[in-house]
């Protein structure tokens, strides 16, 4: 009866983590439209001008804001923004 009881607790303990990872995920821009609608929603202007200073950041891979960003959003998403900010120039 405790072992029911406890995987029970554990079962609906997953399915939350489930449902914050997926809460999470949906939040990062899949898109060139979704990321710029972001940054307008934070109040951030994307102009040629800031997107040359972040590529600067984002292209050097010894950067720590880079190498942060890297581990928490992957390789793929980096290159993705990159792309991104090319496409603001």
């Amino acid at each position: 009866m405790l072992l029911n009881f406890q995987l029970s607790i554990m079962f609906e303990l997953f399915a939350t983590m489930l449902q914050i990872i997926h809460y999470i995920y949906s939040m990062i821009p899949k898109n060139f439209e979704e990321w710029k609608s972001c940054l307008i929603k934070c109040n951030i202007s994307p102009n040629a001008e800031w997107a040359e200073e972040r590529l600067k950041v984002f292209t050097n891979s010894n950067h720590p804001e880079t190498m942060k960003f890297k581990q928490s959003y992957g390789e793929q998403h980096l290159n993705n923004v990159i792309e991104w900010y090319k496409r603001i120039m």
